[in-house]
Protein backbone atom coordinates (compact mmCIF):
# COMPACT_ATOMS: atom_id res chain seq x y z
CA UNK A 1 0.00 0.00 0.00
CA UNK A 2 1.44 3.35 -1.01
CA UNK A 3 1.40 6.15 1.54
CA UNK A 4 0.51 9.71 0.58
CA UNK A 5 -0.88 12.93 1.97
CA UNK A 6 -3.75 12.14 4.38
CA UNK A 7 -2.65 8.58 5.23
CA UNK A 8 -2.63 7.63 8.93
CA UNK A 9 -1.58 4.74 11.11
CA UNK A 10 1.42 2.68 12.17
CA UNK A 11 2.87 2.55 8.66
CA UNK A 12 3.08 6.33 8.64
CA UNK A 13 4.87 6.17 12.00
CA UNK A 14 7.40 3.76 10.51
CA UNK A 15 7.90 6.15 7.62
CA UNK A 16 8.40 9.12 9.96
CA UNK A 17 10.93 7.18 12.05
CA UNK A 18 12.86 6.19 8.91
CA UNK A 19 12.89 9.79 7.73
CA UNK A 20 14.12 10.96 11.14
CA UNK A 21 16.97 8.46 10.81
CA UNK A 22 17.90 10.35 7.64
CA UNK A 23 18.19 13.62 9.56
CA UNK A 24 14.64 14.95 9.41
CA UNK A 25 12.87 16.16 12.54
CA UNK A 26 9.29 14.93 12.30
CA UNK A 27 6.71 14.25 14.98
CA UNK A 28 6.09 10.49 14.99
CA UNK A 29 2.32 10.89 15.19
CA UNK A 30 1.21 8.50 12.43
CA UNK A 31 -0.32 11.32 10.39
CA UNK A 32 0.93 11.98 6.85
CA UNK A 33 0.61 15.77 6.88
CA UNK A 34 2.32 18.63 5.07
CA UNK A 35 5.59 18.34 7.04
CA UNK A 36 5.88 14.62 6.33
CA UNK A 37 5.06 15.23 2.66
CA UNK A 38 7.77 17.93 2.41
CA UNK A 39 10.32 15.59 4.01
CA UNK A 40 9.38 12.77 1.60
CA UNK A 41 9.73 15.03 -1.44
CA UNK A 42 13.06 16.34 -0.21
CA UNK A 43 14.32 12.78 0.36
CA UNK A 44 13.10 11.69 -3.09
CA UNK A 45 14.85 14.65 -4.72
CA UNK A 46 18.14 13.97 -2.94
CA UNK A 47 18.03 10.28 -3.87
CA UNK A 48 17.06 10.70 -7.54
CA UNK A 49 13.58 9.27 -7.05
CA UNK A 50 10.33 10.43 -8.58
CA UNK A 51 9.44 13.56 -6.58
CA UNK A 52 5.69 13.01 -6.11
CA UNK A 53 5.35 12.77 -2.31
CA UNK A 54 3.99 9.22 -2.62
CA UNK A 55 5.80 6.51 -0.67
CA UNK A 56 5.70 3.45 -2.90
CA UNK A 57 7.99 0.45 -3.27
CA UNK A 58 10.96 2.47 -4.62
CA UNK A 59 10.92 5.04 -1.83
CA UNK A 60 10.41 2.31 0.78
CA UNK A 61 13.30 0.31 -0.63
CA UNK A 62 15.54 3.38 -0.58
CA UNK A 63 14.62 4.05 3.06
CA UNK A 64 15.34 0.42 3.94
CA UNK A 65 11.98 -1.16 4.69
CA UNK A 66 9.54 -3.15 2.58
CA UNK A 67 5.91 -3.00 1.62
CA UNK A 68 3.60 -3.31 4.66
CA UNK A 69 1.57 -6.43 5.18
CA UNK A 70 -2.10 -5.72 5.66
CA UNK A 71 -5.22 -7.77 5.55
CA UNK A 72 -7.53 -4.83 5.88
CA UNK A 73 -7.92 -3.92 2.20
CA UNK A 74 -10.97 -1.81 2.88
CA UNK A 75 -9.10 0.42 5.34
CA UNK A 76 -6.17 0.80 2.95
CA UNK A 77 -8.52 1.70 0.13
CA UNK A 78 -10.30 4.21 2.33
CA UNK A 79 -6.99 5.85 3.32
CA UNK A 80 -5.80 6.05 -0.27
CA UNK A 81 -9.11 7.47 -1.45
CA UNK A 82 -9.02 10.02 1.35
CA UNK A 83 -5.47 11.00 0.41
CA UNK A 84 -6.38 11.24 -3.25
CA UNK A 85 -9.30 13.52 -2.46
CA UNK A 86 -7.24 15.70 -0.14
CA UNK A 87 -6.36 18.82 -2.14
CA UNK A 88 -2.86 20.21 -1.89
CA UNK A 89 -2.47 23.52 -0.07
CA UNK A 90 -2.26 26.30 -2.66
CA UNK A 91 1.14 27.91 -3.09
CA UNK A 92 1.86 31.19 -4.82
CA UNK A 93 4.13 31.03 -7.85
CA UNK A 94 4.57 33.86 -10.32
CA UNK A 95 3.25 33.09 -13.77
CA UNK A 96 5.48 33.42 -16.82
CA UNK A 97 3.50 36.49 -17.85
CA UNK A 98 4.33 38.22 -14.55
CA UNK A 99 7.99 37.21 -14.86
CA UNK A 100 8.13 38.60 -18.40
CA UNK A 101 6.49 41.82 -17.24
CA UNK A 102 9.01 42.10 -14.40
CA UNK A 103 11.90 41.63 -16.85
CA UNK A 104 10.43 44.37 -19.05
CA UNK A 105 10.45 46.75 -16.06
CA UNK A 106 14.08 45.86 -15.29
CA UNK A 107 15.08 46.49 -18.92
CA UNK A 108 13.22 49.81 -18.84
CA UNK A 109 15.18 50.85 -15.74
CA UNK A 110 18.48 50.06 -17.49
CA UNK A 111 17.52 52.08 -20.58
CA UNK A 112 16.97 55.32 -18.62
CA UNK A 113 18.00 58.39 -20.69
CA UNK A 114 21.13 60.18 -19.51
CA UNK A 115 21.52 63.87 -18.71
CA UNK A 116 21.14 66.28 -21.61
CA UNK A 117 24.39 67.18 -23.35
CA UNK A 118 23.81 69.49 -26.31
CA UNK A 119 26.00 69.05 -29.38
CA UNK A 120 25.97 72.85 -29.95
CA UNK A 121 27.00 73.88 -26.46
CA UNK A 122 30.72 74.14 -27.17
CA UNK A 123 30.13 76.41 -30.18
CA UNK A 124 27.69 78.52 -28.16
CA UNK A 125 30.20 78.96 -25.34
CA UNK A 126 33.00 79.92 -27.72
CA UNK A 127 30.90 82.45 -29.62
CA UNK A 128 29.41 83.94 -26.45
CA UNK A 129 32.89 84.40 -24.99
CA UNK A 130 33.99 86.07 -28.21
CA UNK A 131 31.06 88.51 -28.05
CA UNK A 132 31.48 89.35 -24.37
CA UNK A 133 35.26 89.32 -24.11
CA UNK A 134 36.38 90.10 -27.66
CA UNK A 135 38.56 93.12 -28.58
CA UNK A 136 36.88 96.51 -28.48
CA UNK A 137 36.85 98.69 -31.59
CA UNK A 138 40.08 100.54 -32.33
CA UNK A 139 41.38 102.07 -35.55
CA UNK A 140 45.02 102.21 -36.69
CA UNK A 141 45.14 104.17 -39.93
CA UNK A 142 48.56 102.81 -40.88
CA UNK A 143 47.24 99.25 -40.53
CA UNK A 144 44.30 100.01 -42.83
CA UNK A 145 45.02 98.44 -46.21
CA UNK A 146 42.57 100.78 -47.95
CA UNK A 147 44.30 103.82 -46.42
CA UNK A 148 47.66 102.57 -47.67
CA UNK A 149 46.20 102.22 -51.16
CA UNK A 150 44.95 105.81 -51.01
CA UNK A 151 48.29 106.91 -49.57
CA UNK A 152 50.28 105.39 -52.43
CA UNK A 153 47.87 106.88 -54.93
CA UNK A 154 47.90 110.42 -53.50
CA UNK A 155 51.67 110.47 -53.00
CA UNK A 156 52.23 109.47 -56.61
CA UNK A 157 49.69 112.02 -57.80
CA UNK A 158 51.25 114.71 -55.53
CA UNK A 159 54.72 113.97 -56.81
CA UNK A 160 53.49 114.12 -60.38
CA UNK A 161 51.70 117.42 -59.72
CA UNK A 162 54.81 118.85 -58.12
CA UNK A 163 56.94 117.93 -61.14
CA UNK A 164 54.40 119.34 -63.57
CA UNK A 165 54.11 122.60 -61.64
CA UNK A 166 57.88 123.03 -61.39
CA UNK A 167 58.24 122.33 -65.14
CA UNK A 168 55.65 124.92 -66.02
CA UNK A 169 57.34 127.48 -63.76
CA UNK A 170 60.75 126.79 -65.35
CA UNK A 171 59.31 127.30 -68.83
CA UNK A 172 58.27 130.79 -67.88
CA UNK A 173 61.86 131.64 -66.86
CA UNK A 174 63.51 130.27 -69.94
CA UNK A 175 64.18 126.83 -68.56
CA UNK A 176 65.86 127.90 -65.40
CA UNK A 177 64.66 126.82 -62.01
CA UNK A 178 63.66 129.29 -59.41
CA UNK A 179 62.40 129.48 -55.86
CA UNK A 180 58.97 130.23 -57.26
CA UNK A 181 58.95 126.96 -59.17
CA UNK A 182 60.00 125.02 -56.07
CA UNK A 183 57.36 126.68 -53.94
CA UNK A 184 54.64 126.08 -56.51
CA UNK A 185 55.62 122.40 -56.82
CA UNK A 186 55.59 121.91 -53.04
CA UNK A 187 52.16 123.47 -52.80
CA UNK A 188 50.82 121.13 -55.48
CA UNK A 189 52.27 118.10 -53.62
CA UNK A 190 50.90 119.30 -50.27
CA UNK A 191 47.44 119.63 -51.79
CA UNK A 192 47.32 115.89 -52.46
CA UNK A 193 48.53 115.05 -48.94
CA UNK A 194 45.73 117.16 -47.51
CA UNK A 195 43.24 115.21 -49.61
CA UNK A 196 44.70 112.00 -48.10
CA UNK A 197 44.18 113.33 -44.56
CA UNK A 198 40.61 114.34 -45.40
CA UNK A 199 39.75 110.74 -46.33
CA UNK A 200 40.96 109.23 -42.98
CA UNK A 201 37.66 109.93 -41.06
CA UNK A 202 35.73 108.25 -43.85
CA UNK A 203 38.00 105.22 -43.67
CA UNK A 204 37.63 105.09 -39.86
CA UNK A 205 33.84 105.25 -40.12
CA UNK A 206 33.86 102.47 -42.72
CA UNK A 207 36.05 100.34 -40.42
CA UNK A 208 33.64 100.91 -37.51
CA UNK A 209 30.70 99.83 -39.67
CA UNK A 210 32.55 96.66 -40.58
CA UNK A 211 33.18 96.06 -36.86
CA UNK A 212 29.49 96.49 -36.07
CA UNK A 213 28.51 94.18 -38.93
CA UNK A 214 30.94 91.57 -37.64
CA UNK A 215 29.47 91.76 -34.12
CA UNK A 216 25.95 91.63 -35.51
CA UNK A 217 26.91 88.52 -37.47
CA UNK A 218 28.26 86.92 -34.30
CA UNK A 219 25.00 87.64 -32.47
CA UNK A 220 22.95 86.22 -35.34
CA UNK A 221 25.11 83.10 -35.35
CA UNK A 222 24.68 82.80 -31.56
CA UNK A 223 20.91 83.13 -31.89
CA UNK A 224 20.86 80.45 -34.60
CA UNK A 225 22.94 78.07 -32.49
CA UNK A 226 20.63 78.63 -29.52
CA UNK A 227 17.63 77.78 -31.69
CA UNK A 228 19.30 74.55 -32.77
CA UNK A 229 20.14 73.76 -29.14
CA UNK A 230 16.55 74.41 -28.03
CA UNK A 231 15.19 72.10 -30.73
CA UNK A 232 17.66 69.41 -29.72
CA UNK A 233 16.74 69.81 -26.04
CA UNK A 234 13.03 69.61 -26.94
CA UNK A 235 13.66 66.27 -28.65
CA UNK A 236 15.56 65.07 -25.56
CA UNK A 237 12.74 66.22 -23.31
CA UNK A 238 10.22 64.36 -25.47
CA UNK A 239 12.29 61.19 -25.25
CA UNK A 240 12.45 61.52 -21.44
CA UNK A 241 8.69 62.07 -21.30
CA UNK A 242 8.13 59.01 -23.51
CA UNK A 243 10.45 57.03 -21.25
CA UNK A 244 8.49 57.84 -18.09
CA UNK A 245 5.17 57.21 -19.81
CA UNK A 246 6.41 53.80 -20.89
CA UNK A 247 7.63 53.13 -17.34
CA UNK A 248 4.27 54.08 -15.88
CA UNK A 249 2.56 51.73 -18.32
CA UNK A 250 4.95 48.84 -17.53
CA UNK A 251 4.65 49.35 -13.76
CA UNK A 252 0.85 49.54 -13.93
CA UNK A 253 0.76 46.40 -16.06
CA UNK A 254 3.04 44.51 -13.65
CA UNK A 255 1.11 45.76 -10.62
CA UNK A 256 -2.27 44.81 -12.10
CA UNK A 257 -1.09 41.34 -13.14
CA UNK A 258 0.61 40.69 -9.79
CA UNK A 259 -2.40 41.91 -7.81
CA UNK A 260 -4.75 39.80 -9.91
CA UNK A 261 -2.68 36.64 -9.43
CA UNK A 262 -2.17 37.32 -5.72
CA UNK A 263 -5.90 37.88 -5.18
CA UNK A 264 -6.65 34.62 -6.98
CA UNK A 265 -4.12 32.89 -4.73
CA UNK A 266 -5.77 34.39 -1.64
CA UNK A 267 -9.16 33.24 -2.89
CA UNK A 268 -7.90 29.71 -3.51
CA UNK A 269 -6.21 29.66 -0.08
CA UNK A 270 -9.41 30.84 1.55
CA UNK A 271 -11.41 28.19 -0.29
CA UNK A 272 -8.84 25.57 0.69
CA UNK A 273 -9.24 26.49 4.36
CA UNK A 274 -13.02 26.42 4.04
CA UNK A 275 -12.94 22.98 2.39
CA UNK A 276 -10.46 21.67 4.95
CA UNK A 277 -12.56 22.92 7.86
CA UNK A 278 -15.63 21.40 6.26
CA UNK A 279 -13.95 18.00 5.88
CA UNK A 280 -12.74 18.18 9.47
CA UNK A 281 -16.23 18.98 10.67
CA UNK A 282 -17.60 16.05 8.64
CA UNK A 283 -15.04 13.74 10.24
CA UNK A 284 -15.86 15.12 13.68
CA UNK A 285 -19.55 14.75 12.94
CA UNK A 286 -19.08 11.09 11.94
CA UNK A 287 -17.15 10.46 15.13
CA UNK A 288 -19.73 12.12 17.35
CA UNK A 289 -22.50 10.28 15.55
CA UNK A 290 -20.73 7.01 16.28
CA UNK A 291 -20.25 8.03 19.92
CA UNK A 292 -23.93 8.99 20.19
CA UNK A 293 -24.89 5.62 18.76
CA UNK A 294 -22.64 3.93 21.30
CA UNK A 295 -24.16 5.94 24.15
CA UNK A 296 -27.66 5.19 22.94
CA UNK A 297 -26.86 1.49 22.73
CA UNK A 298 -25.51 1.54 26.29
CA UNK A 299 -28.64 3.29 27.52
CA UNK A 300 -30.81 0.71 25.80
CA UNK A 301 -28.82 -2.08 27.45
CA UNK A 302 -29.24 -0.44 30.84
CA UNK A 303 -32.98 -0.09 30.37
CA UNK A 304 -33.24 -3.67 29.16
CA UNK A 305 -31.21 -4.97 32.10
CA UNK A 306 -33.25 -2.89 34.50
CA UNK A 307 -36.54 -4.20 33.10
CA UNK A 308 -35.27 -7.77 33.34
CA UNK A 309 -34.11 -7.17 36.89
CA UNK A 310 -30.51 -8.08 36.10
CA UNK A 311 -27.24 -6.26 36.24
CA UNK A 312 -25.87 -4.30 33.35
CA UNK A 313 -23.04 -5.97 31.54
CA UNK A 314 -20.49 -3.62 30.17
CA UNK A 315 -19.00 -6.14 27.79
CA UNK A 316 -21.03 -4.89 24.87
CA UNK A 317 -20.08 -1.29 25.51
CA UNK A 318 -16.45 -2.17 26.10
CA UNK A 319 -16.35 -4.16 22.90
CA UNK A 320 -17.76 -1.23 20.93
CA UNK A 321 -15.17 1.14 22.39
CA UNK A 322 -12.44 -1.25 21.36
CA UNK A 323 -13.87 -1.37 17.89
CA UNK A 324 -13.90 2.42 17.80
CA UNK A 325 -10.28 2.50 18.96
CA UNK A 326 -9.37 0.13 16.13
CA UNK A 327 -11.01 2.51 13.69
CA UNK A 328 -8.82 5.30 15.06
CA UNK A 329 -5.72 3.12 14.64
CA UNK A 330 -6.69 2.28 11.06
CA UNK A 331 -7.12 5.95 10.21
CA UNK A 332 -10.87 5.87 9.72
CA UNK A 333 -11.07 8.55 12.41
CA UNK A 334 -8.35 11.04 13.27
CA UNK A 335 -6.57 10.99 16.58
CA UNK A 336 -6.78 14.24 18.59
CA UNK A 337 -4.26 16.80 17.38
CA UNK A 338 -4.45 19.25 20.29
CA UNK A 339 -5.00 19.22 24.04
CA UNK A 340 -8.52 20.63 23.63
CA UNK A 341 -9.47 17.93 21.10
CA UNK A 342 -8.16 15.26 23.48
CA UNK A 343 -10.22 16.63 26.38
CA UNK A 344 -13.32 16.86 24.19
CA UNK A 345 -13.02 13.27 22.95
CA UNK A 346 -12.09 11.61 26.25
CA UNK A 347 -13.62 13.91 28.83
CA UNK A 348 -10.26 13.81 30.64
CA UNK A 349 -8.04 16.89 31.11
CA UNK A 350 -5.29 15.57 33.36
CA UNK A 351 -2.61 15.10 30.69
CA UNK A 352 0.25 17.47 29.86
CA UNK A 353 -0.36 20.53 27.74
CA UNK A 354 1.90 21.16 24.74
CA UNK A 355 3.87 23.77 26.72
CA UNK A 356 4.34 21.41 29.67
CA UNK A 357 5.32 18.56 27.37
CA UNK A 358 7.96 20.68 25.60
CA UNK A 359 9.77 21.14 28.94
CA UNK A 360 10.22 17.37 29.40
CA UNK A 361 12.99 16.18 27.13
CA UNK A 362 12.62 12.57 28.18
CA UNK A 363 8.94 12.59 27.12
CA UNK A 364 9.91 13.95 23.73
CA UNK A 365 12.37 11.11 23.20
CA UNK A 366 9.82 8.49 24.28
CA UNK A 367 6.82 9.75 22.32
CA UNK A 368 8.59 11.42 19.41
CA UNK A 369 6.60 14.64 19.81
CA UNK A 370 3.42 15.99 21.37
CA UNK A 371 1.12 14.43 18.78
CA UNK A 372 2.58 11.01 19.50
CA UNK A 373 2.03 11.65 23.20
CA UNK A 374 -1.62 12.58 22.54
CA UNK A 375 -2.16 9.35 20.59
CA UNK A 376 -0.78 7.17 23.38
CA UNK A 377 -2.73 9.05 26.05
CA UNK A 378 -5.86 8.76 23.93
CA UNK A 379 -5.43 4.99 23.71
CA UNK A 380 -4.99 4.90 27.48
CA UNK A 381 -7.83 7.14 28.64
CA UNK A 382 -10.34 6.48 25.88
CA UNK A 383 -11.09 3.03 27.32
CA UNK A 384 -11.74 4.39 30.82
Amino acid sequence: MALSYGSQGDEVKKLQKKLNEQGYNLDVDGIYGSQTQSAVKDYQKKNNLSVDGIVGSQTRGSLGYGTPKTTDTAVATKQNNTAAKQPARPTYTESQAVKDSSEAVKKWEVDKPGEYKGSYQEQIDTLLNQILNGEKFSYDVNADALYNQYKDKYIKQGQQAMQDTMGQAAALTGGYGSSYATTAGSQAYQSYLEQLNDIVPQLQEAAYKRYLQEKSGEREALSLLKNFDEMEYARHRDSVSDYWQEGEYLWDKLSDMSDDEWNKFLESSSQFNIDRDYEYKLSEFDYRKAMDALSQENQQQKRKASSEGGSVSSSKGEKTKKEMLELFAKGVYKYPQTYSEFAALTGYSGILTNEEFSKRKWYQEVYGGYKGYLVEMFKKYYMK
